[in-house]
């Protein structure tokens, strides 16, 4: 069900551990275009930053073991420029201590964007900026990359990096309605499905059955399909047949069904 977002520079790809693990099941969030060491700025200057001047940042000196984080105010205003923003940052002593700021060119349009680059630091460094007041308006995170994963994947959110011993610690767990305009911008649907959706019909481990059972309480029909799966899937339709006021079904017959919208069930 939730939205998550990789702000590092390395893909995340996160496996479900299936009965057969021939089948397992992986779910990707793409890297992000910026690193702990080079960010990019992709809001449009000037800057609105009226409400909006806490910029934080988060660092890590051993791989993201232990996180430390600092903001920098930034100047209010309406119309505020990129050359302002970079001088704010400088200014700052903690964030000096970490970063440099400047105004560099970018790619072939030669726009200027505001970019920030680490001090040279042993390469277990890690950082990233928080989706929170001056982000929203300056974009350093525009281009993480976000997805839709099942709730299973919060042990490898980067505050649960040394909570369990698989966990990667590298996403970040976005928050509706706070989050949509990222989930958006992302070109992602802002409703968010159940965690059963995401496995889209591919799983043999979790079934769904919907039973059709007459006036005695005998099953007579059931449509059997794998969690996920929608109209037009493949699926199993056993039919159950008794003799008189018996029981036990004394014929069972399975057969190849194709799923319709009606045979869907949704969890209590």
């Amino acid at each position: 069900m939730p939205y998550y977002q990789n702000v590092f520079e390395s893909d995340f790809i996160g496996a479900l551990l299936l009965s057969d693990r021939q089948f397992n099941m992986s779910f990707k969030v793409r890297a992000n275009r910026n690193t702990s060491t080079l960010m990019r700025a992709f809001g449009t200057a000037p800057y609105n930053t009226v409400g909006n001047t806490s910029l934080t940042f988060n660092y890590s000196i051993n791989s993201g073991a232990i996180w430390g984080a600092f903001a920098v105010t930034l100047t209010s205003g309406a119309a505020v420029s990129a050359s302002t923003i970079v001088d704010d940052l400088n200014a700052d002593t903690t964030f000096a201590s970490w970063f440099t700021a400047s105004l560099d060119a970018f790619a072939l349009d030669q726009k200027g964007l505001i970019t920030i680059r680490s001090i040279p630091r042993r390469e277990n460094f890690k950082a990233y900026i928080s989706n929170s007041s001056a982000e929203t308006i300056l974009k350093f995170n525009r281009y993480a990359g976000i997805a839709q994963l099942p709730s299973y994947f919060d042990r490898h959110l980067i505050s649960n990096g040394t909570t369990y011993a698989d966990s990667v610690g590298m996403l970040v767990k976005l928050v509706q309605p706070t989050h949509d305009t990222l989930i958006t911008e992302a070109g992602l649907s802002t409703t968010a499905k159940a965690d059963y959706e995401l496995l889209a019909g591919r799983s043999g481990m979790f079934t769904f059955y919907k039973q059709t059972v007459d006036a005695s309480s005998r099953i007579t029909t059931k449509i059997e399909y794998p969690a996920g799966a929608v109209a037009g899937d493949l699926a199993k339709k056993t039919t159950y047949s008794y003799t008189g006021a018996q029981t036990a079904a004394d014929v069972i017959c399975e057969v190849i069904y194709t799923l319709t919208g009606s045979d869907l069930v949704t969890p209590p």
